[in-house]
């Protein structure tokens, strides 16, 4: 007979025991915290890009729109709403909101020495998506200020955006938001 089927100190294992439960459960959980990082960070690129796709556009058409005006003067959020320029689904009553909840302000500019020569966008963006939308939508601009500095300021000589001023002054480490201002001229 064999003696290890009925050697009586022998016991079957039935189950998993606690400490390969915490394994799986700690490696599920894990991989979850992953996937929940990496659809988050796409999130937030397709946000920027979806924003800066948008100001582009609403740029562009508001230079046809202006085109026999002359100057930018009285030129607000509600005008370009009024004019069908924002796309329905960036606007909040009378403002233009962007993907990240906040309002785009829109007033003349002076770029070129003259009162309203010029229309401002102004973005309050999170400062780990400034660089990518700063840098996304730029070539539509002439002069961009991020936090108060200008970036890029082709009317002052600077024909190409300062990477290095806009790391600064985006910070992404820094967390919270910057103002970021971009300038369209005639």
């Amino acid at each position: 007979m064999n003696r290890r089927l009925f050697n009586p100190s022998m016991k079957k294992q039935r189950g998993f025991s606690l400490l390969e439960i915490l394994i799986v459960a700690a490696l599920v959980a894990a991989g979850l915290a992953g996937l929940f990082f990496l659809v988050n960070r796409y999130n937030t690129k397709q946000v920027t890009n979806d924003e800066a796709s948008s100001l582009n556009s609403i740029a562009a058409e508001v230079r046809t729109k202006f085109r026999s005006q002359g100057n930018y003067n009285g030129i607000t959020p509600q005008v370009l709403i009024n004019n069908g320029i924002v796309p329905p689904t960036k606007i909040n009553g009378a403002n233009i909101e962007t993907g990240w909840n906040t309002n785009v302000a829109i007033a003349a500019a002076n770029l070129n020495g003259t009162a309203g020569d010029s229309v401002s966008f102004t973005y309050t963006i999170p400062r780990e998506s400034c660089a990518d939308f700063v840098q996304a939508a730029e070539g539509s601009f002439p002069r961009i200020s991020v936090g108060g500095t200008n970036v890029k300021d082709v009317p002052g000589g600077q024909r190409t955006l300062n990477i290095a001023t806009l790391g600064t002054q985006c910070d992404a480490g820094a967390g919270g938001n910057v103002a970021a201002v971009f300038t369209l001229g005639r």
